[in-house]
Parts: structure tokens; sequence; C-alpha cells
């Protein structure tokens, strides 16, 4: 039989261990940094895969006025510019999965670096947080042009195959995606043109050395008199220009833009992904955002990570046709 002296250790020593596994308990359920119940607990770098002061780089900058409130920390920037952005953005591919570092990547050039072997990834080699903005191609052609609008330029393009010259700011970008779209759509052929890049496309179009161009809204926005603006590959009517047709609205089908997107390496777990872009949405919603985004000539245009991923997979398949069928040829 047990004594009394027995059953009190008993007692005292099952007490000791309730409160053990109660402690133990009570360690696991806490919040561990890093994980997501917490996250970010620290700052989160930012890879720019360009030069300060470029377009990506401004758009990051306007949100990260708003990233301390959301966050508790501002981004810290890091600057990998080369190869058209393809060596930051390889970078990013290949970056600690652990939720503190994230980029910013551009359409198409996310694409067709991918597609031209100039970057060592893939559209799957990243996590998508969003879209924030978007700047869509401008077709036109100068003031003292004959091709006023696109149906006169269309119908001189049938009557000419491969005559008229349409200028584009560098190659293997979504001005020459645009121009493909363009022949495909309108069945037309046409001599394209690379330039140096925006400014250069826009002397050579007021200096009427090319009969057309794609260009972006931010480069020909200050000279926009001295030009037809003939169509914009935009959805819809775009705030900017609300008096320029969309091709769509003519009947070409023809959507083309650089969209400035948010990423974080394959593998960051969802968890962290959805606080991010939980939190770049709140920043996108600001009237203060959207204002300072006005200013600086970019238009918002949002698109959560999800579906940014759906268009890009669509717009590989659709870049990798185009450019089978006419920049090989």
């Amino acid at each position: 039989m047990f004594g009394f002296r027995n059953v009190r250790v008993i007692l005292l020593a099952a007490v000791a261990l309730l409160l053990v596994l109660a402690v133990g308990c009570g360690q696991s359920q806490k919040p561990q940094a890093g994980k997501a119940e917490n996250y970010p607990a620290k700052a989160i770098t930012i890879i720019v895969p360009y030069d300060p002061g470029g377009g990506s780089d401004l758009v990051a900058r306007i949100l990260d006025k708003y990233v301390k409130e959301e966050f508790g920390n501002n981004l810290t920037f890091v600057y990998k510019p080369g190869a058209g952005g393809a060596v930051g953005t390889t970078e990013m591919a290949k970056a600690p999965k652990d939720g503190y570092t994230i980029g910013t990547v551009n359409v198409p050039q996310i694409v067709l670096q991918s597609l031209s072997g100039s970057g060592a990834f893939t559209v799957d080699s990243f996590e998508y947080i969003c879209q924030t903005a978007s700047d869509p191609q401008v077709f036109v052609t100068p003031k003292n042009s004959p091709y006023t609008d696109l149906e006169k330029f269309i119908a001189a393009a049938k009557a000419n195959p491969g005559k008229l010259t349409v200028g584009i700011p560098g190659a293997m970008g979504d001005g020459q995606i645009a121009a493909y779209m363009l022949m495909d759509k309108a069945g037309i052929k046409v001599t394209v043109v690379p330039l140096k890049g925006g400014s250069d496309l826009l002397a050579s179009l007021l200096g009427n050395h090319v009969n057309a161009g794609f260009a972006n809204i931010g480069v020909i926005k200050s000279e926009q008199e001295k030009l037809n603006l003939l169509g914009v590959t935009y959805k819809e009517k775009h705030p900017f220009l609300p008096n320029t047709p969309t091709f769509k609205e003519k009947g070409y089908d023809i959507q083309s833009f650089i969209g400035r997107l948010f990423v974080a390496p394959k593998g960051v777990s969802p968890e962290q992904i959805k606080r991010l872009e939980k939190g770049f949405k709140n920043i996108f919603d600001k009237p203060a955002f959207q204002e300072d985004m006005k200013k600086a000539n970019f238009s918002t245009d949002w698109l959560a990570g999800g579906d940014v991923k759906a268009y890009l997979l669509n717009y590989d398949k659709e870049a990798k046709a185009l450019l089978d069928k006419y920049h090989k040829k």
C-alpha cells in the first residue's frame, strides 16, 4: 500500500508535469519572428532592376511613402541594373524565400526576357503580389502626315506592304509587341524600326524619319499637339487621353502596356503574399497615393496577384506566337 508520503509525491509530480505541458503549449502558440502571424517583423528589401529615377523606381518610391504606416518599416531599396532589367530580375528569382526580399518588374519585359533567354527566369519563377500602374502605347504619326487616322494608315500599309515604317522605343519591348499585334490583327506588313529610347523615337517622329510610332503616354504627352494620336492600346478610354480611340473601338483588339508589378521569389508563403497584397491594396486605395501617381504621370491600374499571373501566362503564349511569326523573318 502507498503511504501518505507516496501519494503526495505522485500528486506533486503530476502538477509539475501539467505546468510543464502548459508552458510548452503556450510557447508553441506564441508568434515567432518572421512567421505569418506578425509578418513583416522587420524592413523588407526591394530589388529594383533598373537605375534610380526610372519609371519602376518612381512607382516604388511613391508606394514607399505609405509603407511604414502599413507595415511598420519603410522598404530598403537595392538597385541591380543591367541587361535591360534581366540582371536584377534574375537575382530576385534567386533571392531567399523568407518574404523579406521582393522586387519590382515590368510587363512585358518579364515575359520577353524569359522568351529571349536574356534572363535566367520564367513567368513561373515568381509569386505575384500585384500591379499598381500601367502605361499603354499610343500609335502616333507626325502632325503633317497624310495618315491622320488609323484607317488611312492601314489602307496605305495594305497598298504598300513593308514600305511604311513604325518606330519603337527599343527592341524586345512593349512597342515591338504592339507593332506585331497591329500587323497580325490588321493583316498588314510594316517595317519595324527599333530606336534607342523614347526621346529618340519622339525626335524621329517629329523629324519625319519614320511614318508612325508606338510610344508610351509619358513619352508623347509633352509633344502631343505635334502628333496625330491614332489609337491607344488600352482596354478602355484612357483618362489621360479621353479623345483618343482605343484600338478595340476601331475593330482591332490590341492591348499592350508597361505594367508596374511587385513580385516575390517563388516559394514565399501564401500567407505572406496575401499580407503584402492586402497592404499594397490599402496603400493603392489612399487618395493621397492616387494623387501622387497622377502628378508623376502614372495611370493607376490595380490587378491582384492571381490576376497578374493569369494575364502573364496568356501574354507569354501570345508574345511567343507573334515573335515566332514576325521577329525571326
